[in-house]
């Protein structure tokens, strides 16, 4: 844990006066105690703006600190298509129980890599996606055709 304070330490002297530093983050998609218990006390006082720190899956650290979701609706159709999601289920859909996480009631959240429908610039799916796209699309659709629909799904999930 000494070196992963330092590092920390070391990272934080280096972006801490950029303007665009709301937030800090230890890990994502990560499950170490160890961060909230030794390494957050030990660098969160180098930051004399007080940002509040997000922490993996692993509870918030501070009262101010939010926890991680990411809420990958589409990713059921990852590894078998036949079991992909259907848009017919945006009916039925509200924001509960989405977390990967534990959910403290009154900590905010912080939505990473939402979706799981992601698209390449070009509008080809990215190799994660193929076979979300495959049951969304039967794999025909144009990249326009893509990149309307995937707007469309996200716009659907707030």
């Amino acid at each position: 844990m000494d070196l992963l304070t330092r590092h920390f330490r070391e990272w934080m002297r280096d972006h801490w006066n950029h303007p665009s530093n709301v937030i800090w983050d230890a890990s994502n998609e990560t499950y170490a105690p160890d961060l909230a218990a030794k390494v957050i006390p030990a660098v969160r006082g180098l930051d004399l703006s007080n940002r509040p720190w997000e922490n993996g899956y692993n509870l918030p650290h501070g009262p101010d600190d939010p926890y991680e979701d990411h809420p990958y609706l589409f990713s059921r159709g990852w590894r078998d298509p036949k079991n992909a999601f259907q848009i017919e289920e945006l009916e039925n859909m509200n924001a509960l129980g989405r977390a990967n996480a534990a959910k403290p009631s009154a900590h905010a959240a912080i939505l990473n890599e939402y979706g799981w429908i992601w698209l390449n610039r070009d509008g080809t799916p990215t190799t994660l996606t193929e076979n979300v796209y495959q049951a969304l699309d039967g794999g025909k659709g144009t990249p326009a055709e893509r990149l309307s629909l995937n707007a469309y799904l996200l716009a659907a999930l707030t």
